[in-house]
């Protein structure tokens, strides 16, 4: 029989001799986990638990969302003198790299972009937020018959009482998804109709 290995062990007993309502609610639950909810007694602790799950799923959300706010609001930037510059190799003309990187700029909300052909430079516009702004620079150098070298540049610079002051805040990873998307958009518009 089902019931018969919890009465072995003493544990329905208990259960009986827990008369207080205090001391039921505190102590059924864990026993319906770990009964698994067999006996028919602990029916109403897998109904309590069953009532306290969107409860406990409501406040580890919270608390996770919270967490994850504290940490994006730490801001950690370090003062430079010089911006970072990262380079990626890609395989393409000058000009449809050009016109990717441009549409990149774009699309990632720094304005119109600025393209200077005789030196091959694509340059953003100022992105201002807040006390921020940033800046996007794209050199392209051209390696061989087929492939493009792309030198890229983000200049970020906090508003201070002295001006504006140079700060790094993208590492590695972050020029990565931009040349990521700068790829993505070279092959579109090297499949563009004319």
């Amino acid at each position: 029989m089902i019931h018969q290995p919890l009465a072995n062990h003493g544990i329905m007993r208990r259960f009986s001799k827990a008369t207080n309502e205090r001391s039921r609610i505190l102590v059924l639950p864990f026993a319906a986990a770990i009964c698994g909810g067999v006996h028919p007694h602990l029916s109403w602790a897998s109904q309590t638990m069953n009532k306290l799950r969107p409860l406990f799923v409501t406040l580890l959300s919270v608390t996770l969302s919270l967490s994850i706010f504290l940490i994006s609001c730490n801001e950690v930037s370090e003062v430079i003198t010089k911006p970072d510059e990262f380079k990626n190799v890609y395989e393409a003309s000058e000009a449809k790299l050009i016109a990717a990187i441009a549409r990149v700029f774009t699309d990632k909300g720094y304005g119109e972009p600025t393209i200077n052909r005789e030196k091959n430079e694509v340059e953003s516009e100022y992105l201002i937020q807040d006390d921020w702004r940033t800046k996007c620079i794209a050199r392209v150098k051209k390696l061989d018959w087929k492939e493009c070298e792309v030198a890229l540049t983000v200049i970020t610079e906090k508003k201070t009482s002295e001006g504006w002051e140079m700060r790094r805040l993208l590492g590695p990873k972050q020029f990565e998804t931009f040349f990521y998307a700068i790829e993505l958009q070279l092959y579109q518009e090297m499949y563009k109709v004319k």
